[in-house]
């Protein structure tokens, strides 16, 4: 499609280059020839020129992009909204006395996550949390688990974690406040990529901690010589693309 729109422009100016040049030449040869219409094209072309010009100017402007708006403080509830809102994502408005907005998102795998920029903890910053806390009736899952099958679990998670360069909170046993999450800082350069990309770094690592507890559940079936079935992962923690219709 670019290449088409550049193919479009260089036909546009040489189109207009060969306009000129014969304009410029009827000109010359007119006075040339000492004609008597010299004058008179001359003068009409005046206005004809103004005008030409006040169409290139035209057109020059609507070329030109549109500025993108700056991201900062006052603007960056909306701008959020309108990031998520672009890539189809549910949103849920969660208001808070005690934050500025509140987001709970659900992505197109169905992990959820809150989106939120708080008044007093970092206000300078938009937080983005996911809850993976194993309380209740979960917990039982914990019970198959030996203590240094637990342990090991735990250290694995805090090695891909710190590969990921996610964020994390209350990883112990039992995990009942486990929380990942990350900053994103408020200025004027934070665009939808940046602020999707970390999105998907949480999402990701979400991935992570359930590849490292589905192993370990699956030594713990081994060891203990039970056969229970457990389900795999999705191959993939994006969607399959919309194909074009044909």
């Amino acid at each position: 499609m670019a290449e088409l729109k550049r193919h479009e422009r260089w036909t546009e100016n040489i189109v207009s280059g060969l306009i000129v040049c014969i304009v410029w030449a009827g000109f010359v040869y007119l006075a040339y020839k000492a004609s008597s219409w010299y004058w008179p094209v001359f003068y009409g072309a005046i206005p004809a020129g103004v005008a030409l010009l006040c169409c290139f100017g035209f057109i020059l402007v609507k070329r030109i992009p549109a500025p993108r708006g700056i991201t900062s403080s006052k603007n960056i509830e909306s701008c959020v909204r309108a990031w998520l809102d672009n890539h189809r994502i549910a949103v849920k408005n969660d208001p808070d006395k005690d934050l500025h907005f509140r987001f709970r998102i659900t992505l197109d795998s169905g992990k959820s996550l809150t989106v939120l920029r708080s008044k007093t903890e970092f206000p300078e910053y938009v937080q983005i949390i996911t809850d993976l806390g194993i309380r209740g009736e979960d917990q039982k899952l914990l019970d198959q688990f030996t203590d240094q099958e637990k342990t090991q679990a735990i250290l694995e998670i805090q090695l891909e974690l710190a590969r990921a360069k996610v964020g994390y909170s209350g990883l112990m046993m039992p995990p009942e406040n486990f929380f990942l999450f990350r900053r994103v800082p408020i200025f004027p350069g934070l665009s939808e990529f940046i602020f999707i990309a970390m999105v998907s770094d949480i999402e990701a690592a979400m991935n992570l901690v359930g590849i490292v507890f589905l192993k370990a559940r699956l030594k713990a079936e081994e060891r203990r010589g039970a056969a229970n079935a457990i389900a795999l992962p999705s191959t993939s923690d994006t969607p399959k693309p919309a194909l074009p219709l044909t």
